[in-house]
C-alpha cells in the first residue's frame, strides 16, 4: 500500500529543537567508496559504501536525479531524518544532497546485523522473552523519540528494523513519515492507507482518519507479538478481516487479545503476564485505548526485574475460521 506523502511545513509545528548535528563531514566533502548493492525500492537502489576519509562504513540510497519525484521524496525523508536525529535506536544520516550530475543520495551509518524479520527467521527457535524484551525496550525507546519531535513512521515492520553487528536497534526507512506535530497536541487525522497489511492497524486499513501516533503503536505490537511468539498475528489483515473482529469482542469482554490469537492458531506458549499485558494493550482495536509511546516505555515489563513466564490461556480452542498463521521461525 502506499499514497501521495503531504509535505507539512516544519514552521507550522511547534517542536523542540534537535540536538546539533554530529561532526561528520557534509556531504559535498565525503570521499566515497561504492561497493555491494544492498536492495532495491521504489526509491532507487541502497548500496554500501565506505567513507574514505573516516573509514565508517555506510549504507546510501540512490535516486536517478532526473526523476523529480523521486528526489523529492528522499528530500523529504531526509527532512525528517534531521528532525528525529540524535537516538540510539533510530538510524543516523550522515549526509544528502546530489552524489555527482546524475544522482541524489541520502547516507547512513552502516547497521551491518541485518533486518530483525531475518534474524528471526533464520532463528533455531524462538528468540526468548529475555532477549525480546531488550529489543522491545530499544524498539519502543526509539519510537516515542520520532514521537517527542512530532514524527510518526508509518510503516514500522520487523523489515524497517535493523541491528548492528553489536546487537543494537535501528528503526530505519522514513520514506512514509509524516510530521504530524506534538503527540500531546490536537492534530488533524491522517488520510490514505500506507504501510504492509500485516502490521497495519485497522484503522489504517479502513481508508479512513487515523492517528499517526496511536497507527505506530499498533504496529509495534504486532512486532512484539511476532518477535515472542514467531507468527503475524493478522498476517495479511483486510478491512473486513475477521480477526479484528474477534478481536474486539475479546477486548469488550476483558479477554486477552494475545490469549486469542495464540487459540485460533492452536498454539502452546509461554510469556510473562507483563509481556502479554503489554502487546494487548498496543493491539487495543480501538486506537485511543493504545499507549502512547512514552507510556509504553515506562511499562513495568520493560522497567521491571523480569518475572516467571506463564501459559497465555486455560485451554486449547481452535477456532473454526482461522487458517494457518504464517511462520517466521520455528515454534
Amino acid at each position: 500500500m502506499g499514497g501521495k506523502r503531504p509535505v507539512a511545513p516544519l514552521e507550522a509545528y511547534e517542536l523542540p529543537a534537535p540536538p546539533p548535528l554530529t561532526t561528520h563531514a557534509p556531504l559535498a566533502h565525503f570521499s566515497i567508496d561504492f561497493h555491494s548493492v544492498l536492495g532495491h525500492g521504489s526509491f532507487g537502489v541502497a548500496h554500501r559504501a565506505v567513507d574514505r576519509l573516516t573509514g565508517e562504513a555506510l549504507a546510501v540510497k540512490v535516486c536517478a536525479a532526473r526523476v523529480q519525484e523521486r528526489v523529492d521524496a528522499l528530500r523529504h525523508e531526509a527532512r525528517l531524518l534531521e528532525l528525529v536525529r540524535g537516538n540510539p535506536h533510530v538510524i543516523a544520516m550522515r549526509g544528502h544532497g546530489m552524489i555527482d550530475e546524475g544522482r541524489y543520495g541520502i547516507f547512513f551509518e552502516m547497521a551491518g546485523g541485518g533486518e530483525l524479520l531475518d534474524v528471526l527467521s533464520k532463528a533455531t527457535g524462538l528468540l526468548g522473552e529475555h532477549l525480546v524484551r531488550r529489543l522491545t525496550s530499544q524498539l519502543i525507546d526509539g519510537l516515542a523519540h520520532c514521537h517527542t519531535r512530532g514524527v510518526c513512521h508509518r510503516d514500522l515492520k520487523l523489515e524497517n528494523i535493523l541491528l548492528t553487528s553489536s546487537g543494537q536497534l535501528k528503526i530505519i526507512d522514513f520514506g512514509l513519515a509524516h510530521l504530524a506535530g506534538r503527540p500531546d497536541a490536537a492534530r488533524p487525522l491522517l488520510r490514505g492507507a500506507c504501510g504492509s497489511r500485516s502490521y497495519a492497524a485497522p484503522e489504517v486499513l479502513s481508508f479512513g482518519g487515523y492517528d499517526g501516533f496511536a497507527a505506530d503503536l499498533w504496529s509495534c505490537g504486532v512486532c512484539v507479538f511476532t518477535l515472542l511468539f514467531g507468527f503475524f498475528p493478522l498476517h495479511e489483515a483486510t478491512p473486513a478481516d475477521w480477526r479484528f473482529r474477534a478481536l474486539r469482542e475479546a477486548q469488550l469482554d476483558g479477554r486477552s487479545s494475545v490469549g486469542c490469537v495464540l487459540r485460533w492458531y492452536d498454539k502452546r506458549s509461554h510469556v510473562s503476564a507483563r509481556a502479554a499485558q503489554l502487546v494487548d494493550a498496543m493491539l487495543a482495536i480501538d486506537p485511543r485505548r493504545r499507549p502512547e509511546a512514552k507510556e509504553a516505555a515506562a511499562h513495568t515489563w520493560l522497567c521491571g526485574e523480569a518475572e516467571e513466564r506463564r501459559p497465555c490461556w486455560e485451554e486449547t480452542v481452535r477456532c473454526a475460521e482461522g487458517g494457518a498463521p504464517r511462520r517466521v521461525a520455528s515454534v
